[in-house]
């Protein structure tokens, strides 16, 4: 399936330059271009290179605050 394939991807990755911000995305530290406040306690992120926005889950905004922080 597409989150055990993304789960595999990211055993690969550096965890300090990548995180998984829902189930079916992770994204680069390098690459996120704006981070904007979301509902339900979610952050919406604009990403270089891909077109739409993608969304933090509720469960993953927290931990995803706290990896950006370094």
């Amino acid at each position: 399936s597409q989150t055990e394939t993304l789960t595999r991807l990211l055993t690969q990755l550096n965890p300090s330059r990548f995180f998984r911000i829902n189930r079916s995305v992770a994204v680069s530290l390098e690459h996120l271009q704006n981070i904007e406040p979301y509902f339900k306690n979610r952050l919406v992120l604009k990403v270089a290179g891909y077109p739409e926005t993608v969304t933090t889950s509720s469960g993953t905004t927290a931990e995803f605050r706290v990896w950006l922080e370094g």
